[in-house]
């Protein structure tokens, strides 16, 4: 009878101690307004203190006040095209949308209606996903290549690193995702590239909300603002 006892206790604290899985219990979408349109990506260019090419390291994800969900992209500079930015240097270029616990989510909001989330989320864990998806844009992911149009965030922190896309998605252009580490990032960076190389590079598409473009003709457009 002691021995079965002791097995039982086993069996409990085991199941006890295994860790939730999270999944996405809810999707939530918005198309809000953007605050300013612009024309072309040449006008983004001429409003724009930076524009970078470079790629996604890191991704955090975080709720201010009433739910709503911003991702913090931290960045590392490979090239700079305009603006003072250091190449080699990681900046956080701010974007809404992602996704975050029900704890979290729930706390965002006043106590007053808090008690009323939690009733209608009841049936969740607190662990639990809520995703966020602005104007159909999809989720970042790390390796992504971008060049990005930028201009400086003071919301969030004092940071001389914080930035937002000029017009929100239209101030970025997408390349391809690269499963690589950022050491690995570091050494690609500086070597040298074989001619070869260079005009791969030049001839990399990049595509967004305001069209595709080729590195080469990224570099023109600047050039000519």
């Amino acid at each position: 009878m002691k021995k079965m006892i002791m097995v039982l206790v086993f069996v409990l604290l085991c199941g006890c101690g295994r860790e939730h899985v999270q999944e996405v219990i809810e999707t939530q979408t918005f198309a809000p307004e953007l605050a300013i349109y612009y024309e072309s990506l040449g006008e983004i260019a001429e409003n724009s203190e930076a524009i970078v090419k470079g790629k996604t390291v890191e991704i955090e994800y975080f709720v201010v006040e009433n739910g709503i969900i911003w991702t913090k992209q931290n960045f590392f500079v490979e090239e700079s095209l305009l603006g003072d930015i250091d190449v080699g240097q990681n900046i956080n270029i701010y974007r809404m949308g992602g996704s975050i616990s029900l704890q979290d989510y729930i706390g965002s909001y006043p106590e007053v209606v808090q008690k009323e989330m939690q009733e209608r989320y009841k049936k969740y864990n607190n662990e639990d996903l809520i995703k966020q998806v602005f104007n159909d844009a999809g989720d970042i992911e790390i390796g992504q290549n971008e060049v990005v149009f930028l201009t400086k965030c003071r919301v969030f922190s004092d940071d001389e690193n914080d930035y937002w896309r000029v017009g929100a998605e239209m101030g970025e252009l997408l390349g391809s995702i690269s499963d690589i580490s950022k050491s690995h990032i570091l050494s690609q960076s500086n070597s040298l590239l074989s001619d070869d190389m260079k005009i791969k590079e030049e001839n990399e598409k990049y595509s967004g909300y305001m069209g595709e473009y080729s590195l080469k003709q990224i570099r023109e457009l600047i050039e000519t603002k």
